[in-house]
């Protein structure tokens, strides 16, 4: 994928270069630092042995924030093994974040995303009709099952009417 990796000795290639060992190595190496910090922020160990281990105690927040940073950084890498199709790589993910599908309790089960501009959405009772500007999503008024969304031309006015507003 996009990117460049930079190697022990300094030398930088592209990310496609990497053997697929390299590349897993990478991965499983990042991946390993999570599971560290996700386990110093958990009661796996009492205040005796975190000082005669020397482990430290971090709370959810930093551990979270350094771990989100670290995915963000192995996220070029976790790419190019995806399109290779590299099963440890994923597998090791999945472990580190504890999950292999959607997150339904943060979100949840009524969550949906709103219809692309080319899709017709019908529901019992009302529905809402996405329109966008490619910029940002606008929520028209709803509409009932029985009167259809806007034409393409009804859109286009009223992007251009939201766009004259907000000047």
């Amino acid at each position: 994928m996009i990117g460049m990796h930079q190697a022990y000795n300094g030398r930088k290639l592209p990310i496609a270069a990497l053997s697929d060992s390299h590349l897993t190595n990478v991965i499983n190496a990042v991946l390993t630092k999570c599971d560290a910090l996700k386990e110093a922020t958990g009661t796996n160990y009492d205040a005796f042995s975190r000082a005669v281990y020397n482990i430290p105690q971090l709370d959810d927040k930093a551990a979270g924030e350094r771990v989100r940073e670290m995915l963000t950084w192995v996220m070029p890498y976790l790419a190019e093994a995806y399109l290779r199709g590299l099963d440890e790589p994923r597998e090791h993910l999945r472990v580190t974040m504890d999950r292999d599908s959607r997150l339904e309790s943060l979100i949840g089960p009524d969550y949906q995303l709103a219809p692309g501009p080319d899709e017709h959405v019908e529901r019992v009772g009302e529905l809402s009709v996405f329109i966008s500007d490619g910029k940002a999503p606008l929520w028209k008024e709803d509409r009932s099952v029985e009167n259809p969304p806007a034409s393409k031309e009804v859109q286009k006015r009223a992007t251009k009417k939201r766009a004259a507003s907000a000047r």
